[in-house]
């Protein structure tokens, strides 16, 4: 193999000669480049691996967020539910104490409870009684008068009173 070896050595102008002579002049070149192509890829999959697990976190940081915010919108959802029922109640009392200090005969409350929530009165009561019952349902704060219907009764003087009331948003 010596022979061999040093018969190339002795013809510097065969590319065998000349290749080795290359490898020998630019070793440190060669083994630095042999390296970057070795340490690059495993670079990028490091970089890659940072990546996912940092994407998972942030997926499971979501999560929590999104389960934390859910809970919280229930939690409003139904404390504005019961703000709303408790202010209802109140309204009711008020309508019923109303129409009690007036004497009125109630016929029928009906409540329309979808997005624009409105009540329906029906009550008979003579007409000086009646229009003090109206000007007390205006005072109040809570509800607005929307329709008012009267119709005159054959008995006793009285009129028969169709008030519809839509319930003011409470801020």
């Amino acid at each position: 193999m010596r022979n061999w070896l040093s018969s190339y050595y002795l013809a510097p102008y065969h590319p065998i000669f000349m290749g080795l002579t290359f490898l020998q002049q630019r070793f440190y070149l060669i083994l630095l480049a042999l390296s970057l192509s070795l340490l690059l890829p495993l670079s990028q999959y490091w970089q890659h691996v940072q990546e996912e697990q940092r994407l998972s976190l942030t997926g499971e940081q979501l999560a929590q967020d999104i389960h934390q915010q859910t809970s919280l919108l229930a939690s409003l959802s139904q404390n504005k539910q019961a703000l709303q029922q408790a202010n209802l109640r109140a309204i009711n009392q008020d309508l019923n104490q109303i129409l009690d200090q007036g004497q009125a005969r109630l016929d029928n409350i009906h409540w329309q409870l979808g997005n624009q929530k409105s009540a329906s009165l029906v009550f008979s009561q003579d007409s000086q009684k009646s229009f003090e019952i109206i000007r007390q349902l205006n005072q109040l704060e809570k509800i607005a008068l929307k329709e008012i219907y009267l119709f005159k009764l054959n008995e006793n003087r009285q009129i028969q009173n169709e008030i519809t009331l839509s319930v003011k948003d409470s801020p």
